[in-house]
């Protein structure tokens, strides 16, 4: 996908943010509750390359600080090997600030964490760079299944936030309009928006 767009194939900057959604009905839990979005139910953790694309998701529950989840996020990239041996560096709003976090990153990941400070002023700001996770966020958003977390497990969710991304990265890579969909895109989109009862 980088390598169609003219992009090293490994990445040396990233993006990292987070997303409060409530649980839906079936899951049949008590969620906890994000303080700072006023959201129970569970939080996702994404971490994003430059383009938007999804590089590592995981999800916890909502009640777990931006801080605590960004750790987490190292072991998907781990467990690719060294698809990413050139991040160098990663942004992230003032929830990733701190001098702990700071060390853990440059010791785990062995990059440099920054953190992108908003704007001053009332109102809506446009934040450096902070745009691309927040599109990448508001294309999860757009498929049905993701607008809420109705899965038993986490990991069940990340797995769906994986499988939205597929529809994207196949209309980049042929260049389709959003009127014309391959065989492939077509099932994905389906599997995608088919009633939970069929699973």
């Amino acid at each position: 996908m980088r390598l169609s767009r003219k992009r090293q194939q490994s990445p040396w900057v990233a993006i990292a943010d987070t997303q409060s959604v409530p649980l839906g009905c079936l899951t049949h839990r008590a969620g906890d509750v994000d303080g700072g979005k006023r959201v129970k139910g569970r939080k996702r953790y994404l971490l994003v390359e430059i383009m938007g694309l999804l590089l590592a998701v995981v999800v916890t529950a909502a009640k777990i600080s931006d801080q605590q989840g960004l750790p987490p996020l190292w072991r998907p990239l781990q467990f690719q090997g060294g698809w990413f041996h050139r991040l160098g560096l990663i942004w992230g709003d003032r929830g990733y600030g701190g001098h702990m976090l700071f060390e853990w990153v440059l010791e785990h990941f062995h990059c440099m964490l920054e953190v992108l400070e908003h704007p001053r002023g009332h109102g809506f700001r446009w934040v450096f760079r902070r745009w691309v996770v927040e599109r990448t966020l508001a294309w999860i958003s757009r498929c049905r299944r993701l607008s809420q977390d109705d899965e038993k497990i986490p990991p069940a969710s990340e797995t769906f936030i994986y499988l939205a991304m597929i529809p994207l990265m196949l209309k980049r890579l042929a260049g389709t309009s959003k009127n014309d969909h391959s065989p492939v895109l077509l099932q994905v989109n389906q599997f995608l928006e088919a009633p939970l009862t069929n699973y």
